[in-house]
């Protein structure tokens, strides 16, 4: 099993993906834009999975290649990947401690006891796609505990934001992972969302309810981190976002490897905090990208992904890391 020891970028490099054969594609509410793309790259965009060679859709296929990798069962929900982590990745600078509230209760209350200044996000994953509850910030152990009680599966512990102090910034790094484990990730501009904290008497709430996200143009987030860090940092922080991406995927490849036939595309959330060497980005969240809230939106996307599927990737949009370990590779 892979190790977090192991996973080393010292020896990253491209790997060729194999062509594959694509001529038809079928795209879960696709909307006019996503099927003008789709033809402009040469290929039939069909009204039934059944026909296709690829299918973008929320619902797993048994019987097509679609954007189910095996990751995905990982990174379904927060609760799933805090368990996938204890069990393979170990203590990371970029990971935050999690807990399972069902299971790991006690193991919370003590680390929570260690710590009193710590700070957590609940979160309740249901089991209807793409839905998820109100998720909870508190700095008060007893709130996590009562929430356990209505259902809430996750504690995740939250690292102050250094950008902002009335404002939670997260940015999303979009990742593809090919049938034969190449990683891919997205080179144009990450996406930005803030969330508005409750403050009094310039201090967070001790608890509230984290909603009323805001996209951010990342043109606006740039200024804000230049304006106080200085021209450097973001570029300094967006190599380290993608160092970490990688070695996540390495690491949980170990985990759960690939079937040889599904791809996976993944959105991993990053939070900015103070660490031992100036502002380091914490793995806020990964999560399988939706087909109906993401792709069919993303004119420019969809149609680089199915390049990169059929064997021809867009240099220009995407970075292609290497998965394997340097002495899979030399062997």
């Amino acid at each position: 099993m892979a190790t977090a020891k192991a996973a080393s970028r010292a020896s990253l490099a491209s790997q060729p993906v194999p062509a594959h054969t694509v001529s038809s594609v079928f795209v879960q509410g696709a909307t006019p834009e996503v099927t003008q793309a789709v033809e402009k790259q040469g290929l039939r965009l069909v009204d039934q999975a059944s026909e296709a060679d690829l299918v973008f859709d929320d619902v797993p296929q048994t019987d097509r290649a679609s954007n189910h990798h095996p990751l995905n069962s990982v990174f379904s929900s927060s609760q799933n990947t805090v368990l996938a982590f204890q069990n393979v990745a170990g203590a990371q600078p970029w990971l935050r401690a999690g807990f399972h509230l069902r299971s790991q209760l006690t193991e919370f209350t003590g680390a929570a006891l260690m710590d009193p200044h710590s700070w957590w996000v609940l979160t309740n994953d249901m089991a209807v796609p793409n839905v998820t509850t109100q998720r909870i910030l508190t700095s008060n152990p007893t709130t996590v505990v009562r929430h356990a009680d209505v259902g809430y599966s996750t504690a995740l512990q939250c690292i102050p934001s250094v950008i902002s102090q009335d404002e939670f910034h997260v940015c999303a790094r979009l990742a593809l992972l090919t049938p034969d484990n190449g990683l891919y990730l997205w080179t144009p501009q990450m996406r930005v969302q803030k969330f508005p904290m409750q403050m009094q008497e310039d201090k967070t709430e001790p608890y509230q309810v984290l909603t009323g996200d805001i996209e951010v143009p990342f043109s606006e987030f740039r200024q804000t981190m230049d304006a106080r860090f200085g021209t450097e940092l973001l570029p300094e922080l967006e190599g380290k976002i993608d160092g970490i991406v990688t070695d996540i995927v390495r690491i949980m490849l170990g985990f759960d490897g690939s079937d040889g036939r599904n791809f996976g595309i993944f959105s991993f959330s990053f939070s900015f905090g103070k660490g031992a060497d100036g502002v380091t980005p914490y793995l806020q969240s990964i999560k399988p990208v939706s087909v109906s809230n993401h792709l069919s939106a993303d004119t420019e996307l969809l149609p680089s992904i199915i390049s990169v599927l059929a064997g021809n990737p867009d240099k220009q949009k995407w970075k292609q890391v290497q998965t394997a370990y340097a002495s899979q590779t030399m062997s």
